[in-house]
This record gives structure tokens, C-alpha cells and sequence, in this order.
């Protein structure tokens, strides 16, 4: 089943971008915050993930 997500390559890129803000001290002082957050498009592929991680386990339930 194709999920999909991107190769890891931009998924490691997506992650990378994401630690660095998370490290960045003055973050919490930066207004746009969650719209860098999003620009990092770690909760895209987090939602990708757990869709089809949903969908795997209702084609399961119907096989057992």
C-alpha cells in the first residue's frame, strides 16, 4: 500500500528543520511560530503517518 509520504530524504530535511527550530531559545518569543512549525511539514507527514497507519489496521481487523 503507498502511503503517500515522501522519500526520506525530505522526511530527515523535514525533521532537521523542525529540531532547529525547536532549539532556536528565542522561539517563543517569535509570533509566527506555528506558521514556521508548518513550513517545516512535520505535521503533514505526521498526519500522513497515522491516516494510513489507520487504514492498515481496519484492512486487518477485516481479515482476522
Amino acid at each position: 500500500m503507498f502511503c503517500e509520504i515522501d522519500n526520506i530524504h525530505s522526511v530527515k530535511s523535514s525533521y532537521q528543520k523542525l529540531m532547529s527550530l525547536c532549539n532556536n531559545r528565542a522561539i517563543h518569543e517569535n509570533k509566527k511560530y506555528l506558521s514556521l512549525l508548518e513550513q517545516t511539514g512535520w505535521i503533514d507527514f505526521n498526519h500522513q503517518i497515522i491516516k494510513f497507519s489507520i487504514e492498515i489496521v481496519a484492512s486487518l481487523k477485516v481479515k482476522f
